[in-house]
């Protein structure tokens, strides 16, 4: 494939759709961790230079969602700590998936008669990466691989998981 084949409308790097999704997709993490540390803030009760010091520290999503469901009882009722645990169960399962698309690289996937851009990320396990690229196993596949349309979805999950949807 050459750099810029207007053949068949790909080029290498990934651009326009690709990029456009991947851009859009770091800028709904973007807002969603900002949306935290603004639920962060209002719970802990603490001023916002010392709440965006200790969110500052690079929190991961496991450790985020234990710090604020075990300071949830000073603020939130036993419903609405119900509902956290949900939601705080719902965001690391995101992260994990955010993870896997940020720390991935583009390839692209020809199968036929047809091509497409995929944004993969090769998991540590060998038996999980053969399983990955085997075409019968599109469970393990579609939890390592993103097409560009299931990037631009992500806005919209990330709407869901705001509003508890």
């Amino acid at each position: 494939m050459t750099t810029n084949d207007a053949d068949n409308g790909f080029s290498w790097p990934p651009k326009d759709d690709g990029h456009l999704a991947m851009g859009r997709f770091m800028d709904a993490w973007s807002q969603l961790e900002h949306t935290l540390f603004l639920f962060f803030w209002k719970l802990s009760g603490t001023n916002a230079y010392i709440a965006r010091a200790i969110y500052s520290t690079g929190i991961q999503a496991k450790n985020l969602s234990e710090l604020l469901i075990s300071i949830a009882p000073w603020g939130l009722t036993e419903s609405e700590q119900k509902t956290l645990k949900t939601l705080c169960k719902r965001y690391y399962n995101f992260a994990l998936k955010r993870n896997k698309i940020v720390h991935g690289a583009w390839y692209l996937e020809t199968k036929a008669n047809k091509s497409q851009w995929l944004r993969s990320y090769s998991p540590i396990s060998y038996q999980l990466w053969s399983e990955m690229h085997h075409p019968q196993n599109q469970k393990t596949r579609r939890a390592y691989s993103f097409t560009v349309q299931q990037l631009t979805e992500v806005e919209r999950q990330r709407l869901l998981l705001i509003l508890n949807k």
